[in-house]
């Protein structure tokens, strides 16, 4: 399989992009989910208390968008790694594709022959003989 080092590279630093985002955004999180009010007034600021609520809302809906990102990049790399990359040249997938039509038409005949000298030697080894049942509808052995 053929990848390019500038793809590779611009997935890694997607990956590292996004796993900073997620480290920083969840910082933030975890300091403003303990942020004190000041220790001189004993009761807390209403105004402050809705400002930390807003922030730590947008904050979460901000961690979460970076999570479904890296969960989306993951599934991404997941299909590379099963389907491999798209191929840009349409001249060497026709070749790699008529290279695999011709190797499967090839094991479809070793197959076969292995079948049929099978069959021959276990017929012929119980005193019969062997002769491949004609295809139905006009198929054709392949």
């Amino acid at each position: 399989m053929d990848r390019s080092h500038t793809a590779y590279t611009n997935i890694l630093d997607q990956h590292n992009k996004l796993i900073a985002e997620v480290l920083t955004k969840f910082r933030l999180l975890c300091r403003l989910s303990t942020a004190q009010e000041d220790a001189e007034s004993k009761e807390p600021d209403l105004a402050t208390m809705g400002v930390t609520r807003l922030s730590m809302q947008l904050e979460f809906e901000a961690l979460n968008t970076c999570l479904k990102d890296l969960l989306a990049l993951s599934r991404r790399i997941k299909e590379l790694w099963v389907f491999g990359p798209l191929a840009s040249d349409q001249d060497s997938t026709r070749q790699q594709a008529g290279d695999l039509e011709r190797d499967v038409q090839q094991v479809v005949r070793l197959v076969n022959e292995l079948e049929e000298t099978t069959m021959r030697k276990l017929a012929s080894g119980n005193g019969g003989t062997w002769r491949e049942k004609p295809k139905e509808g006009g198929q054709q052995q392949i």
